[in-house]
């Protein structure tokens, strides 16, 4: 179910307006060269700030590999994407990697149809 539907059936619901943190959640986790960052949810233009804020963090310190792992994505929209291409450009400034891992089919889809395959380096 996107955000949107979900949004709607819990207006219909009388329930409070879901937050960023009850859609997305990330959980990050540093090794001595390596962040593994995992991903789970719905990636959109009202999450994706979570996602960039985590990538944000991981690429400026001493880590040489940043891994984004999203296997349980479940949707993820442009802005998702354009998160990616910001973490991987400030990653290449940061003289750090940036690798996708386990891509959902949801991930794997977008990046395939936006031609960016060749783009990221994957796990």
């Amino acid at each position: 179910m996107s955000v949107f539907n979900r949004l709607r059936a819990m207006a219909r619901q009388g329930a409070d307006e879901p937050t960023p943190q009850d859609l997305l959640h990330i959980v990050t986790e540093r090794g001595p060269s390596t962040i593994r960052i995992r991903v789970r949810g719905e990636v959109d233009l009202y999450t994706a700030p979570l996602l960039s804020a985590a990538l944000a963090q991981s690429i400026v310190g001493d880590a040489a590999v940043v891994v984004v792992d999203l296997a349980e994505v479940t949707f993820m929209a442009s802005s998702g994407l354009r998160v990616l291409l910001d973490g991987l450009e400030r990653a290449q400034r940061n003289r750090c990697e940036l690798r996708l891992a386990d891509q959902s089919a949801a991930v794997r889809r977008l990046v395939q149809v936006s031609g960016l395959s060749g783009v990221f380096l994957s796990e």
